[in-house]
């Protein structure tokens, strides 16, 4: 099930985009790359960008980081 459609923005490392569930629907999330002060923080970090500000609604970590492999996916 696709439950988000995002575009890679190449300037910024990031992906943007919108993500619909049948109780959810959030437009202008972004998926970025987390800059890491260690090695248990995860890759990639979930926000939606709101008038208040941004709000973290998810990350992401490879079990191949955690494991001390290299990270070749980002699903």
């Amino acid at each position: 099930m696709i439950i988000g459609n995002f575009l890679y923005d190449p300037e910024q490392d990031t992906y943007s985009g919108d993500i619909t569930t049948l109780t959810l629907q959030r437009d202008n999330v972004s998926v970025r790359p987390n800059k890491k002060s260690g090695e248990r923080e995860p890759d990639y970090r979930l926000v939606h960008e709101q008038v208040g500000g941004p709000v973290e609604f998810g990350l992401r970590g490879s079990a191949r980081a955690r494991r001390g492999e290299p990270s070749v996916d980002c699903t």
